[in-house]
């Protein structure tokens, strides 16, 4: 093989295992506080939110009618507004 060739296998060699994850610089030299640093803020970014099934319990009750042409014409249309009002009522009723 050509010493060109060769040049041009290595180089793709290198391209393919060098990441911006990898743990490895271009001097051969290992960095593993790089490896661990990067894992470390890694795991405080991505915390998962809890669901919406996981922090809310569907209930059906019985609410008055004049009651809830209030809650209707006070809640408009955004969604949730609703769920936010009863639940901050319920919070100052058992001054939770």
């Amino acid at each position: 093989m050509s010493n060109r060739m060769e040049e041009l296998k290595n180089k793709s060699k290198r391209k393919a295992t060098s990441s911006p994850y990898s743990l490895i610089d271009d001097s051969g030299e290992t960095n593993q506080h790089l490896g661990d640093e990067n894992v470390s803020r890694n795991v405080n970014v991505h915390k998962r939110r809890k669901k919406f099934e996981e922090r809310y319990s569907r209930a059906t009750l019985y609410i008055e009618n004049d009651l809830l042409e209030l809650l209707n014409e006070v809640s408009g249309v955004e969604k949730g507004e609703k769920t936010r009002i009863v639940n901050d009522a319920l919070r100052k009723y058992l001054k939770v």
